[in-house]
This record gives C-alpha cells, structure tokens and sequence, in this order.
C-alpha cells in the first residue's frame, strides 16, 4: 500500500531524525521531479563515512546493468576486500523489489519505495509491505516519507541543487531479544543526476528487559563521480 498523504511520525522515528545535516535552501530548479529514465549506462561512485569519527569506510560503484521494460537492476561493487557484490532490482525507479548480497536475498511485495515519483516539496507518503527473506521468513514494515525542499548541497562530485527526502521505516524485525528497528533516512536527490548525492542513514533498536541495551548505527554517502 503507498499512498500520498498526511503523516504522524512515530515518537521513536523522530528521536533519530535529529541530527541530519543541514545545507542553505535553494530555489526550485523544477516544480516537480519525474521518473528518471535509466539506459543502462549510468553509474555513480559513492564514499561511505562513519559519523561518528569522519573516516572512510569504502567506496562503492553503483552500475545500472539491465533497464528493460521501464524496470531496473543496480549492481553494486565494493573496493573493501571481501565485501560481496550486492543487486537490487526494481519495477520502476527508485523501487525495490528484490535485494541481494552474496547469498543473502530479501524481496518486498509491493515494492519498497525509496522515492514516489512524481515528487515535490510537501509530498508525504505512507507504505507497508511484506518483507520475505532467503529462509521463506516474512516481516510487516512500514515507511513513512516526505520531502521538504530543495537545499544546496556540496559532495566530492561538485555542488548541487537537490531535493532533501526524508524516510523513517520501521523493519518489523522484533524477536524474544529486541524490539523493532528503526531507521532514518535523509536523501538529497538531484534530477540531472538520476539519483542522490548524499544519503544519511543511521537505525536505532532496543533490547528486551528491565534495563534494556540500546544499539545505534550510521553511515554516510556523499557522491564522488558519476556517469
């Protein structure tokens, strides 16, 4: 279910929106971004940062290998030794139905969106899907999305104008040791791009018990090149 609308945050999800970067505003290049159409041809290298000491992680190459019949596939290379080669695919862009690294496979029915396109600032949406992974395990998560507006935003790559999106999801992965997951997304997108030059991800899950341990953790994308 996806739909365009109002939304009431979780008080959970809004303790992990603080702290997101902050860039000047920007006035609109459009009055709404559309679809962007993938050839096949794209690519975009991202440098991951840990937040909470500002170092390199990795660097990851995003490639579009297949877009036929308006879906897409995305495989992505790590230069970490190691690391797994991960795909995600999708009906349209930016959706995901199928995700995979290495062995491990996860599919969402309907599939999750990242970005509803067509979209403007004040655009709220509200999503819950059905989360399947490799062992035939099924979870019920929900994503609540809005975008705010566009920003000036400096990455590696250059300077954009970009439209900030923000993502709160709960993963619906709750068992006898944790409550659930949740997570928190901010997405500075840029048309001429095809994609995002920043993405903030941090997630926050708390322990079962009296006095429950609580774990936190984050990365950071900033865009390098793109083709």
């Amino acid at each position: 279910m996806l739909a365009v609308k109002p939304c009431l945050l979780a008080p959970a999800l809004l303790v992990l929106a603080v702290g997101c970067a902050s860039y000047p505003p920007a006035p609109a290049p459009v009055a709404s971004v559309s679809a962007p159409r993938l050839d096949g041809t794209e690519r975009w290298v991202y440098e991951q940062i840990n937040p909470y000491n500002n170092l390199r992680v990795r660097t990851l190459t995003d490639s579009v290998e297949a877009a036929a019949g308006g879906g897409y596939t995305v495989v992505r290379r790590s230069d970490r030794p190691g690391d797994p080669t991960e795909a995600q695919s999708g009906p349209r862009p930016w959706s995901i139905a199928m995700e995979r690294t290495g062995a491990t496979q996860y599919s969402y029915s309907p599939a999750l969106t990242v970005i509803p396109f067509p979209i403007a600032p004040g655009t709220h949406w509200l999503e819950t899907l059905t989360a399947t992974d490799w062992q035939g395990q099924t979870r019920r998560q929900q994503t609540w999305g809005r975008a705010l507006g566009w920003e000036r935003v400096s990455t590696p790559a250059g300077e954009f104008v970009a439209l900030r999106i923000e993502r709160n999801r709960n993963l619906g992965d709750n068992d006898v040791f944790w409550h659930d997951t949740y997570s928190h997304e901010t997405i500075w997108y840029v048309p001429a791009v095809k994609r995002w030059v920043r993405l903030e991800w941090r997630n926050r899950r708390q322990g079962m018990g009296v006095n429950p341990i609580i774990e936190h953790d984050a990365i950071v994308w900033q865009l390098t090149r793109f083709h």
